[in-house]
């Protein structure tokens, strides 16, 4: 039965994400393919013998679907315990499972990316056999095959199949901090026609200057700046809601084309493509770019950039469109990489995505890659850093943030503390506006290390017809200023939101509040805490549970620093 083996291999495929992304046009793929790795269960399952219940359930949990796993994968479970008995009978099922094994495999290998960005006129056809052939297995009523079917859907929407799709590209400086992650430096034009693509790229700059309507910027910029630029127009955590301020301030500039969403992309993304693709010369500057200099010539950009001619700006326009002509080079074994540095960018944050169809949007979401503020049952925290300094200096210190949570009868409290210790003795005299987002209705108890800065401008904002944005006069018009303890207290993106100065280095800040939860029945304990995209932060947690409580075994290492790299949602029994 070598044919059945053959079907046995490939018996199913699990599409999370294929695409063209960024300077880099991304094309990510998490196919996970489950395969059978005992030869005993194969000639077990050819020879139709019995398998138990309980052996195939061992085999299924080394593949992560056994019922340890996440109720998501005990529905692939019982799926696959459907499809069993039909692979051992259904001849057009055998061949349907057995040619998507050279459609994946493309798809994997490569393929798809290569013909993306080669302009291949047939770019998507991997992508539409895949679709055609899970349309065909839904007869089988397979839930698995209806959520794959769902996610290509999305993939060849967002990659231009019936009509062309624009997504304005803005990379960001992580050292110069911002609540979308950093600094926007640079940005470009990726365009989809039916999967092939095209990417021009410019500096930030140039829409500043394009900027037709003159913006009172939010507070906090104000001592930075007199108008709100559109490389500070990622002034939201929550990167839909900047998203939808940036295509608004888009279209201020009354540039073409229109656009269909937004991608934004940390610098280091750009240099672990250059290790890839290799240096890019630029003749006509005299000047070669590569995985070590690429973040020191970004920066360059961003800090001579409002200064700087549009002669000496377009270096970085020719940058994009060398480095994007070297993408058509690579090996497949180069677009294998390029894939797998892709997906770790957008589970990391170094990559945020967000698309105007709301279907697709959504999908995006569901992967965690929109970065959307999580909504949360429970407690929720989100640290977000801004380093507003006029001269725009690049700060790379570590931020340590500690939580602890404790339980009483009556209340549930926590103390936050953030520092940043000091590279250099400069930092000691370093600001930082910090946005805090906790849950709503949190109350406040006490901070120590923070101070309130009030704004003195004088400029003539209204003489010269300047215009508030309705977001944000919602937002500080409605804001509470805590004198006492020198914050501001708003609601954004429904959380509770603390907005302090600080001087990290020379002093930590604390902060103290209850939540508006009752431990009363509580036998459970969740917290999410969702990391600012790009920087470096180190969190430590502690739960302390009520006088003669105690808490079920976890393998979570409490007052522990780690660095967070993603989002964390941690979840505690308590006894």
């Amino acid at each position: 039965m070598p044919f059945m083996k053959q079907v046995l291999k490939n018996i199913f495929i699990l599409i999370a994400s294929l695409l063209v992304l960024g300077i880099i046009i991304y094309t990510a793929q998490v196919i996970t393919n489950l395969r059978f790795k005992n030869n005993n269960w194969l000639k077990a399952i050819a020879n139709n013998k019995q398998i138990s219940f309980s052996d195939l359930n061992n085999l299924l949990d080394d593949l992560g679907l056994g019922y340890s796993s996440n109720n998501a994968f005990q529905q692939k479970w019982l799926d696959f315990i459907v499809l069993l008995p039909k692979l051992k009978t259904d001849v057009e099922l055998q061949q349907k499972l057995t040619n998507l094994e050279p459609v994946v495999n493309d798809i994997q290998n490569g393929g798809l990316m290569f013909k993306i960005i080669n302009g291949d006129d047939n770019a998507l056809s991997s992508l539409k056999e895949l679709a055609n052939t899970l349309s065909l297995l839904e007869k089988y009523d397979l839930k698995v095959v209806k959520n794959l079917n769902y996610q290509v859907s999305n993939w060849l929407s967002f990659l231009g199949e019936t009509e062309t799709k624009n997504y304005l590209l803005l990379f960001q400086e992580p050292k110069i901090s911002r609540p979308s992650g950093g600094m926007l430096g640079d940005y470009g034009i990726l365009t989809f026609e039916n999967g092939k693509s095209n990417l021009q790229g410019d500096i930030i700059f140039d829409l500043d200057d394009l900027l037709i309507k003159k913006i009172i910027p939010p507070l906090p910029l104000q001592f930075i700046s007199n108008k709100w630029f559109f490389h500070d127009v990622n002034w939201f955590f929550d990167f839909p809601t900047t998203a939808k301020k940036v295509m608004e301030f888009y279209q201020e500039t009354s540039l073409k084309p229109e656009i269909n969403g937004v991608i934004i992309i940390n610098d280091s993304v750009v240099s672990s493509i250059l290790s890839i693709t290799g240096p890019i010369k630029l003749s006509e500057y005299e000047q070669t770019i590569d995985a070590n200099n690429f973040s020191s010539f970004f920066d360059q950009q961003i800090l001579e950039g409002a200064q700087a001619t549009s002669e000496q700006r377009e270096i970085f326009s020719v940058f994009i469109n060398e480095l994007f002509l070297k993408l058509k080079h690579l090996s497949t074994k180069d677009y294998q990489q390029l894939q797998n540095i892709l997906l770790t960018s957008l589970n990391n944050k170094d990559i945020q995505l967000f698309s105007d169809d709301d279907q697709v949007e959504y999908f995006f979401d569901s992967l965690n890659w929109a970065g959307k503020i999580t909504e949360s049952h429970q407690d929720y925290l989100a640290v977000v850093f801004n380093n507003l300094d006029e001269n725009l200096k690049i700060d790379t210190r570590i931020k340590n943030v500690s939580l602890e949570t404790k339980i009483s009868t009556s209340t549930i409290t926590n103390v936050l503390i953030i520092k940043s210790p000091a590279l250099e003795r400069n930092d000691f005299n370093r600001e930082t506006y910090l946005k805090i987002y906790l849950p709503k209705g949190v109350k406040i108890i006490k901070a120590t290390g923070g101070y309130f800065k009030g704004v003195n401008n004088d400029w003539p904002f209204e003489k010269l017809n300047y215009q508030f944005d309705p977001d944000i006069n919602t937002i500080e018009s409605r804001q509470i200023i805590d004198s006492t303890n020198s914050l501001s207290i708003f609601e954004e993106s429904s959380k509770t939101v603390i907005g302090t100065w600080a001087k990290l280095s020379a002093q930590s800040f604390t902060l103290t509040y209850e939540l508006p939860f009752s431990p009363l029945n509580l036998n459970q304990w969740n917290l999410i805490v969702q990391k600012q995209s790009g920087q470096n932060i180190k969190f430590s947690y502690n739960l302390v549970p009520s006088l003669g409580g105690k808490l079920a075994p976890t393998l979570f290492e409490f007052n522990k620093s780690i660095p967070l790299y993603q989002d964390l949602d941690l979840n505690f029994g308590l006894e």
